[in-house]
């Protein structure tokens, strides 16, 4: 529909809701076909004692190696279905330390365990994770024997769930060293870096996190003896209590990788207070090696107003701060002092989001934000023989620590310096984890996001993360007759969604509480000469939208809708081969950025001093940038969205946050997209592309702020904001405009600590050319209301 300016209405406020109880949900398990009694005890029977053979190890173990230390291990215990509060019944036996617990998916059908109703179904579980002595696993044996007698045997009502656990019980163990490198990416990383020959190699050691600091300590000092004797030593350590981390950043002998390469027999991978190794230094930028393309004139106009204080914190690289685009618009907060040391023609990635952020898709033509953009440096361009060079988390940090205290000094300052910005609002991460891809556990740059957003009322932005793998397409050669259009559309996505466990979410973007923007296959660099290069997902009709072939798939944590919104990130082009092999072809992301298409952002130029370059490029890092770009536009604009509705005066910093990520979210449509998507994946049995798997590409679907942040006469949105409490339920009534009644028309419609602020919003609307005053018949309608901040 189109719209004038001067048709734009304020948004209208919600009534005041009404207190209600939270409403339960179903529990228990699917129709799964458990073993019977007897077929459990034969299979989990053996088990079990060996659990106390191997504290026995584990003492003789610690003895030898530290005088007073007693064996503490981490007990696996894997069910099919969940437990409804099993985590009160570990509780309940003093020596069980709870761990947490991770959702499975997709575990295949055996004899003991089938959908009751579809045997070749997959199944889903739990792992619940539990720190154990010996005299706990005594107590778990005691209940195991009683269960083993008589499956009806009465149990202590608080310990009744380990009696459901042990009847949906698939594996009880401890964690291994299999588990400790499983989906870390450590093995390819010390791969690829041995083939240097360097002397050593470095690894994080994420530790059991302990509650008691005494243990914890002792449990470090373990760790560290095993890495010493190694030949090894320890370079930092960090302990984050919010987010329950305790990290080690620690250098081993190349030797000791080498060993670890040809076997899991090596102490480093086979000590149990270990949880996860991981590599270091891999969250990075690759810059292409293209010259730069056009400059770009500065923007603004003579007597054009000062910009503000920040609203949005770019973590990112270095920008090129004397940038025409970029002047005067950034506060660069640099304590490390590494400005001195990157010279200009380095800096990439930071200048072109910071262009993003500021400008947005300089195709686009907008206007800049009316704030500065604070920026901290988080990444450095490394050692590379190849110009320019990557940039990096340098290697002699614990990210997750630099992070932390990152954002700490934004609202709290560093000792005797006060807060670095404390007026912002939004923090843009368009930086992933290339080996921390989303696999069952969230990782830790993850849950301290979560937790960050919570303190400090922060909306996070992450980009969902690029997966510049080749495709592989089951046709010949372009020369042979490469598909074009639509047939080339389905190819393509078919390749995609046969390698959609490899496209997973990039660490951070797991985190439930950020807004993980995923990246569209669109730009404004309108018609463009491919040259040698192919468009994979030609959009060769109006209104086609489509996710970009670089961008990662969901879904997040406990199957939550992830990536939340796709943001255009530029239509990615790819390289094709002149030959092909087996009847394959294999396409390969180009990394030409001079050229369209893409996203127009400032750019270091090719001489020294050019100071007006642009580039052309693709990539969620910019989607995130975008999105970021839009929920502080909504910042600015909250006086002329709200006034002279009662909603006058912004919502507080407790508000603003989950308000901001819902006017992202609430105007994201999936249009004509599944349809498309359905047929190009599964063809005539559309069945095979479910509604989840859309979920997974699409999100809650492409953005289109302009539907949220602007009414109409025949649209209009109510917004609202409020916090619950634990068992605490809200109902808005929201009054339906008279005109509506009866008429045949398109319409829209755990324990807590403390209290969940929340933003709502609510879009009522009518299809283009119904004349009915919706705006207008809703506004007479609501009662006046009063926000009381608290």
């Amino acid at each position: 529909m189109a719209e004038h300016p001067s048709r734009r209405l304020p948004l209208l406020p919600l009534p005041a809701p009404e207190a209600a109880g939270r409403s339960k949900r179903g529990g228990g398990f699917s129709k799964v076909r458990l073993p019977p009694h007897a077929r459990q005890v034969e299979r989990i029977g053996p088990k079990l004692p060996r659990l106390l053979e191997a504290f026995e190890r584990k003492g003789i173990e610690l003895r030898a190696e530290l005088a007073g230390a007693e064996p503490e291990l981490a007990l696996v215990i894997e069910t099919i279905g969940s437990v409804d509060r099993f985590v009160n019944a570990v509780k309940q036996i003093p020596e069980m330390e709870w761990l947490g617990e991770v959702e499975e998916e997709l575990i295949p059908p055996d004899e003991d365990f089938q959908d009751a109703r579809d045997p070749k179904k997959q199944l889903s579980g739990c792992l619940y994770l539990v720190m154990t002595d010996r005299r706990a696993v005594e107590a778990l044996l005691s209940l195991w024997e009683r269960y083993r007698r008589d499956r009806a045997a009465p149990f202590a009502r608080r310990l009744a769930p380990f009696k459901t656990a042990f009847a949906h019980l698939k594996e009880i163990r401890f964690w291994g060293p299999e588990d400790r490198i499983r989906e870390t990416g450590i093995l390819d990383d010390w791969r690829e870096r041995l083939q240097a020959s360097p002397e050593s190699v470095r690894a994080e050691l994420e530790l059991w996190y302990r509650r008691d600091p005494t243990d914890r300590t002792l449990r470090e000092q373990i760790v560290r003896r095993v890495v010493e004797g190694g030949g090894g030593r320890v370079l930092a350590q960090s302990v984050i209590d919010d987010i329950a981390y305790h990290g080690l950043l620690a250098e081993v002998p190349s030797t000791l990788a080498e060993a670890l390469l040809e076997s899991l027999d090596v102490a480093l991978v086979k000590c149990d207070e270990v949880m996860f190794l991981r590599p270091v230094g891999q969250v990075l930028a690759v810059p292409s090696a293209d010259a730069p393309g056009p400059s770009g004139p500065p923007p603004g106009s003579p007597g054009a107003a000062e910009p503000g204080p920040p609203i949005v914190a770019l973590f990112d690289g270095l920008p090129l701060e004397g940038h025409a685009l970029l002047a005067g618009r950034l506060e660069v907060d640099d304590p490390e002092g590494w400005a001195s040391e990157v010279p200009a023609h380095h800096r990439r990635h930071g200048t072109a989001m910071a262009s993003l952020i500021l400008h947005g898709d300089l195709g686009e033509g907008g206007t800049p934000l009316g704030s500065r953009l604070y920026v901290r440096p988080i990444l450095r361009p490394v050692p590379w023989p190849i110009e320019p060079p990557p940039e990096q988390v340098p290697e002699h940090l614990l990210l997750v620590d630099l992070f932390h205290q990152a954002v700490r000094r934004l609202f709290e300052g560093n000792g005797a310096e006060p807060p670095a910005a404390p007026t912002v609002q939004i923090l843009n991460l368009s930086v992933g984890d290339r080996c921390r891809p989303f696999d069952r556990f969230i990782s830790p740059w993850a849950r301290l996001l979560d937790w960050l957003a919570w303190k400090y009322g922060l909306l996070v932005v992450v980009s969902a993360g690029n997966h510049a793998s080749p495709l592989r397409l089951s046709a010949p050669p372009r020369s042979a007759g490469l598909p074009e259009g639509a047939a080339l559309r389905r190819l393509v996505y078919q390749a995609l969604w046969s390698d959609a466990h490899l496209r997973r979410l990039l660490a951070p973007a797991e985190a439930t509480n950020a807004f993980t923007a995923g990246g569209e296959h669109a730009d404004n660099a309108g018609a463009f000469s491919p040259g040698r290069r192919l468009d994979p997902c030609p959009l060769d009709r109006d209104g086609l939208r489509l996710p970009s072939p670089v961008s990662a798939v969901g879904p997040g944590v406990g199957r939550a809708i992830k990536p939340d919104v796709l943001f255009p990130s530029g239509r990615q082009l790819f390289d094709v081969p002149p030959g092909s092999s087996g009847g394959v072809t294999v396409l390969t992301p180009s990394k030409v950025t001079a050229f369209p298409p893409g996203q127009r952002a400032a750019a270091p130029g090719a001489q020294p001093g050019e100071l007006s370059a642009t580039r052309y490029l693709c990539g969620t890092s910019n989607a995130a940038a975008l999105a970021s770009r839009a929920a502080a536009r909504v910042c600015e604009r909250f006086p002329e969205l709200l006034d002279g509705n009662d909603l006058n005066q912004p919502p507080g910093r407790r508000y603003l946050a989950p308000l901001l990520k819902a006017f992202l979210a609430h105007g994201a449509l999936w249009g004509e997209a599944p349809e498309v998507l359905r047929e190009l994946l599964a063809g005539p049995d559309r069945s095979r592309a479910s509604r989840a798997t859309m979920g997974r590409l699409l999100g809650y679907g492409f953005a289109d702020q302009e539907r949220v942040t602007s009414c109409q006469e025949e649209r209009v949105t109510l917004v609202g904001w409020n916090e619950l409490a634990a068992e605490e339920g809200h109902i808005y009534l929201v009054p339906l405009p008279p005109s509506l009644s009866g008429k045949p028309v398109w319409k829209h419609a755990s324990k807590l600590a403390d209290k969940v602020p929340y933003g709502l919003l609510v879009t009522l609307e009518v299809a283009p050319g119904v004349e009915i005053p919706i705006y207008e018949e809703v506004r007479l309608r609501l009662r006046p209301r009063v926000v009381v901040e608290p």
